[in-house]
């Protein structure tokens, strides 16, 4: 059932990535997946500059290097656990991806803010503990945002929320949308 969260598309490849992110977001990944640096990363910039597909390489990445990886959209995540609310099924499945994104070597949660913007404040907490377990276990996170960190806290997102984002490393991916140019 978990193979279903990590929607890799054959297109997610680091050839698809936008090629003035694709040499400094290698990089990155690679240092995070060895250690070298901050365990966690933040990678924002406007929509089309090419984040999703950047974290989805990145999610091959890690799974080429033998590590245990997910791919998670967070929309996706908070629709599964609000359907768990009312069916016990969902809450079977909305319980296994809280659960695997927790445990997992390397998590990709991608469009973090969109989801709080959709009205998933009922869910902060569990993005709290979710964060904070992923700290304790010290595995990398990486998160694939459209806002920046300090746009997050200028836009009045929860401050214990932000601070659980203090320690992440950020690459901003810029301003130009290339699916526009295509």
């Amino acid at each position: 059932r978990i193979a279903r969260l990590t929607p890799i598309a054959r297109d997610a490849r680091w050839e698809r990535v936008p090629v003035d992110a694709q040499r400094d977001l290698k990089l990155a990944i690679l240092d995070v997946l060895m250690g070298r640096a901050p365990r966690n990363l933040w990678l924002h910039g406007v929509p089309g500059a090419g984040k999703t597909t950047a974290v989805r390489a990145a999610v091959d990445e890690a799974t080429a290097q033998g590590a245990a990886a997910l791919y998670l959209p967070m929309l996706d995540l908070v629709a599964e656990t609000r359907n768990g609310y009312a069916f016990d099924d969902s809450r079977a499945r909305a319980h296994a991806m809280w659960t695997t994104a927790r445990d997992v070597q390397f998590l990709a949660i991608d469009d973090l803010t969109a989801a709080m913007r959709a009205g998933a404040d009922d869910l902060r907490g569990k993005l709290q503990e979710l964060l904070d377990a992923r700290e304790r276990l010290r595995v990398p996170t990486v998160v694939a945002d459209n806002t920046s960190l300090i746009g997050l806290r200028a836009a009045g997102y929860d401050e214990r929320l932000c601070s659980r984002f203090g320690a992440f490393a950020t690459l901003d991916f810029g301003r130009v949308d290339h699916r526009r140019q295509s």
